[in-house]
């Protein structure tokens, strides 16, 4: 599902809708979107998917992201030093090109979200190094913009072993376990299965960490705006 088809599954007002953003990895098999798609149709509807090509700058911000419960970017991220504000989530590139395709800093500071979650589960960033400073700008942008919480990486990780750990993740938040606890209890279980901590110790929640994002009340009758 790509935005094109993804019409009829757009969150209207009053309504909990999740949007998945993901850039296509370079040499990544087509499995990788299908696990995406795959989490995203295992939760409450409705739900907006951009995938690939179709995950753009302009796709993105001509959505109503304030209707999101939940916002799951998988880009990359790139840091300026120099300048925190020109960090920035890469997109995908547009034709003709609209937007530069970097979500920077001080955009994300004036989106207007209404998110209990914005996930961003960028891996192998290939654009430049991410470190700790420059995901706390991007994390803390988001809170500013009006996400409750956000859920992050300090470090480079594998493909594989982020889209294993979301899945765990998004599992245990489809069980009503609050944010924190179900982060906890994904990365219980990659440790369990034997993966080093390197592939799932990185990932950390700011922000709210309690409250259950999928309750029944919640995904059928709430009365919230809801990356």
């Amino acid at each position: 599902m790509d935005i094109q088809d993804a019409a009829d599954h757009t969150p209207r007002q009053g309504s909990s809708g999740h949007l998945w953003t993901r850039t296509q990895p370079t040499g990544s098999p087509a499995r990788e979107p299908t696990r995406v798609e795959t989490i995203a149709t295992d939760l409450p509807k409705p739900s907006t998917i951009l995938l690939g090509a179709r995950a753009t700058e302009a796709n993105f911000k001509q959505l109503p992201l304030s209707q999101y419960v939940v916002i799951h970017l998988a880009l990359h991220g790139y840091v300026d030093p120099e300048i925190p504000d020109r960090s920035a989530l890469v997109f995908a590139p547009e034709n003709p090109a609209k937007n530069d395709g970097l979500l920077k800093v001080r955009e994300i500071r004036n989106l207007r979200l209404n998110a209990d979650l914005v996930t961003l589960s960028a891996c192998d960033t290939g654009v430049g190094p991410v470190g700790e400073e420059g995901v706390e700008n991007i994390v803390n942008a988001f809170i500013e913009a009006g996400s409750q919480s956000v859920v992050s990486t300090l470090w480079e990780v594998e493909d594989h072993a982020t889209a294993q750990l979301m899945a765990n993740f998004y599992e245990h938040l489809g069980r009503h376990e609050g944010k924190a606890e179900a982060l906890r209890q994904a990365q219980l279980e990659m440790l369990k299965a034997g993966a080093p901590p390197y592939y799932w110790a990185g990932f950390q929640l700011d922000g709210e960490p309690s409250g259950s994002l999928f309750s029944e009340t919640k995904s059928t009758n709430s009365s919230r705006s809801t990356r």
